[in-house]
């Protein structure tokens, strides 16, 4: 086997030899390491051997050489990084500044009419109907909505009726809304459920809707005691709905 170096060598030259003595007995078989580099001189397999050899040699040389001088210590693992979310002005955690934008408006409940618009009038007039005579509540000169007539087999005299339109009643004032909304058709004004103020609203033929309420009246039928003679209203006609037909 190889001799190391002594300690006085590695403080000089810092090399060593080594030599392989085989079953042969080879002393040519040599390899020589040092600061220089190494040199070898024999076999193939020698070689081979001798190469093992110089590696541990080598290693324990480097570890003798080592013996005086420390180690970095390992100590504590690497540091440990954290990101930091607080709010640092200009800091890339800095949280996002609350914005302030314009309050919505509330949205109008279900079935308020926000933006609807009043019904136009057509037509807003005083009206006197007269035993035998009609009016066009259209005024169009069209057909007659209601008629002042003397129903059949009548006992009680003339009577407010519709003719091409149709007369209704309804709880409350009669306004477009609810002369729209109308449904108890056929109402008759007579002697018997005529008085001031008594409204009515009409459905007229071109598909408007009226209301009329009664300013007074004369019952001075000569032939129906207590009959109506003539009726005096206030009208307001509507215009149709935009779409309407």
């Amino acid at each position: 086997m190889g001799k190391p170096s002594s300690q006085k060598d590695r403080g000089k030259g810092s090399s060593f030899s080594l030599s392989y003595e085989g079953a042969a007995r080879e002393p040519s078989n040599h390899i020589k390491v040092g600061s220089g580099g190494f040199s070898f001189k024999g076999s193939t397999m020698a070689l081979v051997a001798l190469a093992v050899l110089a590696l541990a040699g080598t290693g324990a040389y480097l570890a003798l050489s080592g013996q005086n001088q420390g180690s970095p210590s390992t100590g504590s693992g690497a540091p440990s990084t954290s990101t930091s979310t607080s709010a640092t002005s200009g800091g890339t955690g800095a949280a996002a500044p609350a914005r302030s934008g314009t309050p919505t408006s509330a949205t109008p409940e279900v079935g308020q009419a926000a933006d609807a618009q009043p019904a136009a009038v057509r037509e807003h007039r005083k009206v006197v109907l007269r035993s035998g005579s009609n009016v066009d509540l259209d005024f169009t000169n069209g057909q007659p909505d209601i008629i002042f007539s003397l129903p059949a087999n009548a006992d009680d005299g003339y009577t407010i009726v519709g003719e091409n339109g149709d007369l209704a009643t309804v709880d409350g004032p009669a306004t477009a809304e609810s002369c729209a909304a109308a449904t108890a058709f056929g109402f008759a004004i007579d002697q018997k459920n005529i008085r001031r103020g008594l409204t009515a609203c009409v459905l007229t033929d071109e598909n408007r809707v009226a209301a009329l309420t009664v300013l007074g009246w004369q019952a001075d039928d000569p032939n129906y005691a207590g009959g109506l003679s003539s009726v005096t209203m206030d009208v307001t006609t509507w215009e149709k709905p935009e779409g309407a037909a």
